[in-house]
């Protein structure tokens, strides 16, 4: 399973269309404290961001590249970027 998700890192890195500063990340969607609420959790290398966005595309976990910029992460999923801001 590790090779199979580095495999897809790779891939999506070596997309011409990515920039050079892009890390993978690994998004994971978890239950807040009230009904209905959701958290996005966001890791990139041992750094974890908090979000309370949700982007349809890049569903509830998945690995992506990613850039940090100020308080947004912006994932890059398929031909759509999500971006997650950070708490």
């Amino acid at each position: 399973m590790k090779l199979l998700n580095t495999l897809v890192v790779l891939l999506m890195l070596s997309r011409c269309g990515i920039c050079e500063d892009t890390q993978p990340a690994r998004l994971g969607v978890t239950r807040g404290f009230g009904l209905g609420s959701f958290w996005a959790e966001i890791q990139i290398d041992r750094t974890v961001y908090i979000s309370h966005d949700y982007c349809e595309a890049a569903g509830l976990m998945g690995l992506y590249p990613a850039e940090v910029r100020k308080n947004t992460v912006r994932l890059h999923v398929g031909n759509k970027i999500c971006n997650y801001h950070i708490l």
